[in-house]
This record gives structure tokens, C-alpha cells and sequence, in this order.
């Protein structure tokens, strides 16, 4: 039988001692990719998100006021790794929500917020388009001869879906017409880093862009065509990677038809600055206060949840 001193010695080991395994420590959800980035109003489907602790998700909730006529988790499993690419940062499982949003279902994003326990994932948003706004991108579209003819002032949903992968778009450019291409992914909740390049009819490189905001790594390209004819942009991985979780918004903002004193406004070169040194830190996919994304034209055009800011 042990003494009384050596009992008293082992109450606090015993204390310590992991007994159970309830007692550990629970993971921390977190959304490391959410597929597609973008769905029309009306739309009825699922939608995907990567990241930890996805198996152990109990809900998924949407913040603010407009809710969707349905959101619920259909299968939770495992997340295949991307070729090339390391799990750790990247989170092992996925879940998967049946989503239906009414076709008056307020335009812009939708705060998509992932529920384990009492414990709550960062929120993602989900750009809810107009239906007359947005297209998905069709394959094959990865040469000049088979691109995928996007009219300006269109959203594209897109999937960078192998190592190398590269989509290609046709817009027809007007000489003199400034024409600014968005390319959000990483910036929202994708495994995309995304390098746009614009081309014209004979393959000569009109400009390339990799990183315009060094915080998302996501990119706008100006491009001015010097003759009438189709512009050609190319979406494709930085790093040549690829996956079902490499997914974009391909945003043409509509070009300004009419010239003002001292040339044509771009938003690349004269707005986009001012926003970036003072606005996006709060105005961006990964916050949206007041439900405003101020990261590229076409989402500024867009407004908040108090409505519209900007007028042409």
C-alpha cells in the first residue's frame, strides 16, 4: 500500500495526464478553398469547401439578412492533395451543401460561415451574380482557335483543372478602348494564384499580370488594343499547378464609351491605387464590410448591402 506522501504525489500527475479523448484540444475550422467562386441568382445546386476540421462540421450558415430558400450539408470526406502541391496548408477534408437561392436573391457576396461545435470557420464569400452577368467557362478552351468568347461586362466562372492547365478567352478589342480583366481566386477562397496574359490576333503579348495585390495575389490587366480585332486572354496557375480546387472569376469590366478632359479613367492605373493604399483592408473577399468588394471594378460596380456607390 503506498504512503500517504507518495498518494499525494501522484494526484497532480494523474490531474495532468490526457485521459480521455475528449479532453484534446479541438481543430479550428477553416475554409481553404470554396468551388465554384460565383452562382446566379435563382441558382439551385452545391457548392464545395475545403479546408479543417470540414468532417466535423455540424452547419453552415449564411450572415445577413437575405437567406437562402435552402443551405445544407450533404456528404462530409476526405480532400484528395492537388499534384504537386502539400496538404498541410491546405486542410484534409471537404463538405459539400445543397444551396437554392430565390431568383430575386440579392446580387453580390454571400457570407458563407462553416459551424463546428461552438467553434466558427472565418466566413468566404460566394459572389451571387444576376444571371444575365455571369458565364461558366466550357472546354475545351485552351488554344486561340477553340477560345471561349466572353463579352465585356461578364463574369466567368472557371476551374484551372490540371498541372499547366491554361483557358483561353476571346473579347473584341476596339482600338484606343481600354479593357480591364480581373482575375479573382486566391483572394477569395481558392487554391488559384493567378497569371493572366492578354494577346491579339497575331500572337504578340498585349500585357501580363501576375500579382496587383500582393495580399491576395489575385490580378487586374489593362490592355489596350492599337486595332480593331479579338484580344485574346489566357488564366493560368503561377505555379503550374492544378486542381478541382483551382478555381476564378474571369471579370471584363464593360469599357468606357466616352472620352473625358485629360483621357479615359482606368481603374488599374488611377482608381485602383487610391483603394488599395486606404480601402481594401476592409473592403475585400476575405472581409467585405458593409457587403462591399472594392478589389476590382466590376465588384465595386456592384455595391454593398446599402446598395450602389458608383455611378459611370
Amino acid at each position: 500500500m503506498a504512503s500517504p506522501l507518495i498518494r499525494l504525489l501522484m494526484v497532480p500527475a494523474l490531474a495532468a495526464s490526457p485521459l480521455r479523448g475528449e479532453d484534446k484540444p479541438a481543430v479550428e475550422p477553416k475554409v481553404t478553398a470554396l468551388v465554384p467562386l460565383a452562382v446566379p441568382q435563382g441558382f439551385e445546386g452545391t457548392v464545395r469547401l475545403r479546408g479543417f476540421a470540414m468532417k466535423e462540421a455540424t452547419e453552415v450558415r449564411v450572415e445577413g439578412p437575405a437567406q437562402p430558400d435552402k443551405i445544407e450539408i450533404l456528404e462530409k470526406k476526405d480532400a484528395a492533395v492537388p499534384v504537386g502541391m502539400t496538404g498541410d496548408p491546405l486542410g484534409p477534408s471537404e463538405i459539400v451543401v445543397d444551396l437554392a437561392l430565390a431568383a430575386d436573391f440579392p446580387a453580390g457576396p454571400l457570407s458563407m460561415v462553416v459551424v463546428v461545435g461552438e467553434l466558427a470557420a472565418a466566413p468566404v464569400a460566394l459572389q451571387v451574380l444576376p444571371k444575365n452577368r455571369i458565364a461558366e467557362e466550357t472546354e475545351p478552351n485552351n488554344g486561340f482557335r477553340n477560345a471561349q468568347k466572353l463579352d465585356p461586362g461578364r463574369t466567368v466562372t472557371g476551374l484551372i483543372n490540371g498541372p499547366r492547365d491554361v483557358d483561353v478567352f476571346e473579347i473584341a478589342g476596339v482600338a484606343g478602348q481600354r479593357l480591364e480583366v480581373s482575375a479573382i481566386a486566391s483572394g477569395v477562397a481558392s487554391l488559384l494564384d493567378p497569371l493572366i496574359t492578354a494577346f491579339d490576333a497575331g500572337g504578340n503579348q498585349l500585357g501580363a499580370r501576375d500579382d496587383t495585390d500582393k495580399a491576395t495575389r489575385d490580378g487586374t490587366l489593362e490592355v489596350i488594343p492599337s486595332a480593331d480585332g479579338p484580344v485574346f486572354i489566357t488564366v493560368q496557375d503561377a505555379h503550374d499547378y492544378g486542381s478541382e480546387w483551382h478555381a476564378y472569376r474571369l471579370e471584363v469590366a464593360a469599357p468606357i464609351a466616352a472620352e473625358i478632359p485629360g483621357g479615359a479613367v482606368s481603374f488599374a492605373r488611377e482608381v485602383w491605387p487610391v483603394l488599395r493604399a486606404n480601402c481594401v483592408s476592409c473592403h475585400r473577399p476575405a472581409k467585405l464590410k458593409g457587403g462591399l468588394d472594392m478589389t476590382s471594378f466590376a465588384a465595386l460596380a456592384m455595391g454593398g448591402k446599402h446598395g450602389a456607390i458608383v455611378k459611370a
